[in-house]
């Protein structure tokens, strides 16, 4: 199985580090090099760069060249590696949810097959990669109908919310600030609007949808944070979009949800500024984990019976084809 994988988690990458090689995907719009098959997925928590090639040795060893040169310096012990069929297995793992910070978590089902779509659209991708993203997506939907009836056991938002409550003596009448119509933005929204009387805002310089907060403004609302309890920030953008804020007597919570991030993070030494980045909401999330013991065993079983199976099927494969080689017949 000719397929590797290179991978930065925040349990081993320094979001600094991370914050630089989401950058360096971006700019060379998911594509590391030209001459690499290879499907990257960037998600708040992790990048991985799953490469094919006849040498994956060799393969791997130009990919940390690249990145080191990319960063200007060492990446040694900040990445973990698999190849074959553990790589596969790995990849099943992080589909379906069981090696993420929120257990069974849907979205990166989503995210997995964005970054597959994406690489298979700009460059023709070898049969190896098509089947661990084919098979690996459908593993993850699998997963989560055996173990988590479909669903996930909590969400980002709904940690959000308890953070808040649970760190703040703010009012269900607090006003909110969201920065960025993203997608983590939108899904907040939504549970803040069910669950809240908060009075909510968007800024954004971008085209806006139907949303649930009172009203939409642009970017240059930034000018009046101290109008608002709690700042939400959680959109693209290459560089800061706040590098400043001026201490007043009133506090404020600021989220920085983003990869890389959209506020420096000096900010956060301001007094009355609490700055929560994705970190601190991964330490929260960690501190507060039900004891999934049971669960866990069993879902690692199931994903074990299930990617022997799909590795026996590719193997089948290859020697299916191998036999029909030289008649010429294309194998589906």
């Amino acid at each position: 199985m000719r397929v590797g994988v290179i991978g930065f988690h925040q349990k081993q990458a320094p979001l600094a580090l991370r914050e630089k090689i989401t950058k360096i995907i971006e700019e060379s719009k998911s594509h590391i090099d030209n001459s690499i098959s290879s499907v990257v997925l960037s998600t708040c928590n992790r990048i991985e760069i799953y490469f094919s090639s006849y040498d994956l040795v060799k393969t791997h060893k130009d990919l940390i060249d690249i990145l080191e040169k990319k960063v200007d310096g060492s990446i040694q012990s900040t990445y973990y590696q698999y190849v074959a069929e553990e790589c596969f297995t790995h990849l099943c793992k992080v589909i379906s949810g069981l090696d993420s910070t929120i257990y069974l978590e849907s979205e990166i089902q989503g995210q997995v097959k964005k970054a597959y779509e994406t690489a298979r659209k700009k460059t023709s991708l070898p049969f190896d990669l098509h089947y661990f993203f084919q098979k690996g997506l459908k593993v993850g939907k699998e997963i989560r109908k055996n173990v988590g009836n479909g669903k996930g056991f909590s969400n980002l938002p709904k940690y959000i919310l308890s953070y808040i409550r649970e760190n703040t003596k703010l009012s269900e009448k607090s006003k909110v600030l969201f920065v960025g119509n993203s997608s983590i933005n939108q899904r907040i929204m939504s549970l803040f609007f069910l669950e809240t009387s908060f009075e909510m805002t968007l800024a954004t310089n971008g085209p806006c949808k139907d949303t649930k907060t009172s009203q939409i403004v642009s970017r240059h609302e930034l000018a009046n944070i101290y109008d608002y309890d709690i700042v939400i920030f959680g959109t693209k953008h290459h560089e800061y979009i706040m590098n400043y804020i001026p201490p007043q007597e009133k506090s404020l919570l600021v989220f920085d949800l983003a990869v890389p991030r959209n506020v420096n993070p000096s900010i956060g030494n301001s007094s009355g500024i609490r700055l929560v980045n994705m970190e601190n909401i991964e330490g929260y999330i960690d501190s507060r984990k039900r004891d999934n013991k049971i669960q866990n065993e069993r879902s690692n079983t199931l994903l074990e019976l299930i990617t022997k199976y799909q590795m026996q099927i590719y193997k089948n494969k290859l020697t299916r084809a191998k036999s029909y080689e030289t008649k010429g017949v294309e194998i589906s």
